[in-house]
């Protein structure tokens, strides 16, 4: 299944704040804190209406990259743990009857994460109460959530 043309822009941010942070690779920090950043509008609306704080969250984010390991390279790569991120993105935009992976299916996936659960339990977000969140926001479940992907501009 391709990538909307949001990924590449996400994963390419995703790289540049590596790079700043003086990191060894690209982790999956860096992908999550890129994705928080890009203002998704279907990811904004979906952590308003889960009432999470989307600048709390990129705050914990941005804190938790300070910290390690730091070497300067120029040859910057994704860390292998990036492709399980995409693969259950994809994963997500399959069940959910989508034609492209979306910036939301990056978002469920990472909800899917473990080493990101104490992000997630500290700002009330969870896999399913953002795919139940989501669902009620198109109120239509069981249905293929692509109208409302493009409604949203995804």
């Amino acid at each position: 299944m391709p990538f909307s043309s949001k990924i590449p822009r996400i994963l390419d941010t995703a790289k540049q704040l590596a790079i700043s942070q003086k990191d060894s690779s690209v982790k999956k920090p860096h992908v999550l804190l890129a994705l928080m950043q890009s203002n998704d509008d279907l990811v904004s609306h979906l952590l308003q209406t889960m009432r999470s704080k989307k600048t709390s969250i990129i705050e914990t984010l941005e804190k938790s990259l300070i910290s390690g390991k730091k070497q300067e390279t120029s040859d910057l790569q994704f860390s292998a743990e990036i492709k399980s991120v995409m693969d259950t993105a994809t994963r997500e935009a399959e069940k959910l009857g989508a034609t492209t992976t979306e910036p939301i299916h990056l978002f469920l996936a990472f909800t899917l994460d473990p080493s990101f659960e104490n992000i997630w339990k500290t700002h009330g977000v969870s896999y399913q109460t953002a795919l139940d969140t989501l669902k009620n926001i198109y109120g239509a479940e069981g249905k293929t959530l692509t109208p409302f992907l493009t409604e949203f501009g995804s």
